[in-house]
């Protein structure tokens, strides 16, 4: 059984938003600042993310674990 468990990130600002789901990184590029829902099938058992603004400035690295 799969499970759709989406995740909910706030960013303050545009640019590329680096997010690692159970390990595996991925890159989405981030147009507005705002919430964002991404989604994700299956358990979602820790997330790492931060986001590169467009000058190349990198933003605090959060971390969440269940």
């Amino acid at each position: 059984r799969l499970l759709v468990a989406p995740i909910t990130l706030r960013v303050s600002e545009a640019g590329t938003l680096v997010i690692a789901v159970n390990g595996r990184w991925r890159k989405l590029a981030v147009k507005r600042a705002g919430q964002l829902k991404i989604g994700y099938r299956g358990a979602v058992r820790g997330v790492t993310a931060y986001v590169i603004d467009r000058a190349g400035n990198r933003s605090r690295t959060v971390s969440a674990r269940r």
